[in-house]
């Protein structure tokens, strides 16, 4: 029995720390598990990412028993946690799981974009940043299990978007080409400043045009996991952090922002 004691917060940072701990206990148990989600009052997207994408990767049957407070037992319904399932017409877009090709899982994902989103966000922003975001993976990671997910909360105007694989992480990218780098931390800082593993011109672009887009245009909040590294932009400041026990199995990178007052231009941003 795996007990899900996830610290009660609206900050995706302060879940984060408590849901690493639960995550590496899913991830190094011997068969079939349980997971005792009973006494959950709060699960942010970001810890709903990251707890699916750890049940998702385990080997052997998981049993989940659900939270007892409805309104958190109805949003992990709603996003088909822990393995994905069908729109259910809600605003959150349910979890997204794929091994190969993240395609079909993007498509999924634009659909339910066009269909909930607000008019102001159908259009490329939402868009560019998913599918960068899922080159990236593709062309660095060599993962073999990734999650997206896609969330729109009316009430509060804000939209949160998340993107996590299992590769090799960005500082051990860098290692395998051996590119220098002085911590995990600094080498999310040298991927998003477009320092790239490639030699051909005009890659390095899609996480740091991302990241850009997410701070500058929209105004937002980014969270960039990986290893044992953690960089964190918000209120306008970007930090580094160090992760505690074990850090992360792969790369997370994930969004928060408001709605935006006008239609968004990711023009400048393009490399």
């Amino acid at each position: 029995m795996i007990p899900c004691d996830i610290v009660n917060s609206k900050d995706p940072l302060e879940q984060v720390k408590s849901v690493l701990a639960v995550s590496w206990k899913i991830t190094e148990a011997k068969g079939d598990e349980t997971i005792d989600m009973s006494r959950l009052t709060w699960l942010t997207p970001f810890a709903a990412l990251l707890l699916a994408h750890a049940v998702r990767s385990k080997s052997g049957k998981i049993t989940i028993i659900p939270p007892k407070d409805e309104r958190v037992a109805g949003y992990l319904n709603a996003i088909g946690f822990p393995l994905g399932g069908k729109h259910t017409g809600s605003s959150y877009c349910p979890l997204h799981h794929f091994t190969g090709d993240p395609q079909d899982a993007i498509t999924s994902i634009y659909d339910v974009l066009d269909k909930t989103f607000p008019d102001i966000l159908r259009g490329n922003v939402t868009k560019y940043v998913f599918a960068e975001l899922c080159d990236n993976i593709q062309q660095h990671s060599q993962f073999t299990h990734g999650t997206l997910l896609a969330q729109y909360f009316p009430n509060m105007e804000y939209i949160d978007i998340g993107v996590m694989d299992n590769g090799i992480t960005i500082p051990g990218s860098y290692e395998r080409h051996q590119i220098e780098v002085l911590s995990d931390a600094s080498a999310i800082e040298q991927a998003i400043q477009g320092v790239s593993t490639k030699l051909e011109k005009g890659r390095g672009h899609g996480l740091p045009s991302s990241f850009a887009i997410g701070t500058q245009e929209l105004g937002g909040d980014v969270y960039i996991l990986s290893r044992t590294g953690a960089l964190v932009h918000r209120s306008g400041a970007t930090n580094l952090y160090k992760l505690e026990n074990g850090g992360l199995l792969g790369t997370a990178v994930y969004f928060r922002f408001r709605l935006p007052k006008k239609k968004p231009n990711i023009t400048p941003y393009l490399g």
